[in-house]
């Protein structure tokens, strides 16, 4: 590796903000590596054990990883994609601050509602731009959804009605979700639907296993390679709002959010609005009569036209042109 980098990914991933910021990072870059081998890439953050864990299994091999420390290089362009937990809106200052000094330039993922843009950020990607911005707003911005963080291996497949639900749950600091969720699926599903449910890597094992034993007609499955394969047998998605909400949409699935968090539940009200989803609530009070549009052929089939004409192509694609294109930027 030359004594500079091309680009570095800084992400955090640790049960309070989940696993989606480090998931698109990794797919971010892959596809990065694809468009264009030679770049010298690293990934860097705070990740917790099961974090690091799934970056060594999942990263390209030629990429170095740090963690809880930044590259001893001097970096082109640099993308900070991590939260303050609950927080979509704020961009963490200090650590903005930290990555911009190896940086020449420094951009941002960023979907809040009001974000003040720091002196040290010089572009923003924003796949629902919805926030209203202050500060330094003449910065590069990159907007709308197809800058959603989605990998090719999401590209839109023939959907089926199948009676088959896929749940994919976010982490939390508190993972009370699972149990929640699980409970009214049992309750309200007829009994010919089967339901795979794709825990979060920060999910405890022990209580991985209890779930399983309280719920045997449900099949819960972890640290998995990809999900891609799971959600294009689904007819319905469920998922706590994140990566894996753009990733169904992608693909062109009926999608039903679920939430731990005040923004999570505001993200699903604006797809809501814009008939994207249907935003079942919080965990600890489930919409249970918008349970019964999981069930509904018709419902679905209208969703689906209508994502069929917003969601042409994965947009981890268009996020890699661009990244191309401002590392060469002279």
């Amino acid at each position: 590796m030359s004594n500079n980098l091309d680009f570095l990914y800084y992400c955090d991933s640790y049960p309070a903000i989940g696993m989606g910021h480090l998931k698109r990072g990794i797919d971010i870059v892959r596809e990065l590596l694809k468009q264009e081998p030679e770049l010298q890439v690293a990934m860097a953050g705070h990740f917790s054990d099961s974090a690091w864990s799934f970056l060594q299994k999942l990263k390209p091999k030629a990429v170095p990883s740090f963690r809880d420390e930044l590259p001893p290089k001097k970096v082109k362009l640099a993308m900070l994609d991590t939260i303050n937990p609950g927080d979509a809106s704020t961009i963490p200052l200090k650590k903005a601050q930290k990555i911009k000094s190896i940086s020449n330039r420094l951009f941002t993922i960023n979907t809040g509602f009001e974000t003040y843009i720091p002196d040290c950020i010089d572009g923003i990607i924003n796949y629902i731009p919805i926030a209203k911005y202050s500060g330094n707003i003449d910065v590069k911005k990159y907007l709308g959804v197809e800058f959603a963080p989605v990998s090719p291996e999401f590209t839109p497949k023939k959907w089926k009605t199948n009676r088959h639900i896929v749940c994919i749950i976010g982490g939390n600091q508190d993972q009370y979700g699972p149990k929640k969720l699980s409970e009214k699926l049992v309750e309200n599903l007829p009994p010919e639907y089967t339901i795979d449910f794709i825990l979060s890597p920060h999910f405890p094992e022990k209580k991985r296993q209890q779930l399983q034993h309280n719920y045997p007609k449900i099949n819960f499955y972890q640290n998995l390679e990809s999900i891609a394969e799971y959600m294009r047998r689904a007819q319905a998605v469920i998922s706590t709002y994140g990566n894996a909400t753009w990733e169904a949409l992608t693909l062109h699935r009926p999608v039903f959010i679920v939430s731990y968090l005040e923004f999570q539940k505001r993200f699903a009200e604006y797809l809501a609005e814009q008939e994207y989803a249907v935003d079942l609530g919080y965990f600890e009070n489930l919409a249970t009569d918008k349970m019964g549009l999981l069930t509904k052929i018709d419902f679905q089939k209208a969703r689906i036209e209508k994502l069929k004409g917003e969601f042409q192509k994965p947009g981890i694609i268009n996020i890699a042109n661009k990244i191309r294109e401002e590392i060469h930027v002279s």
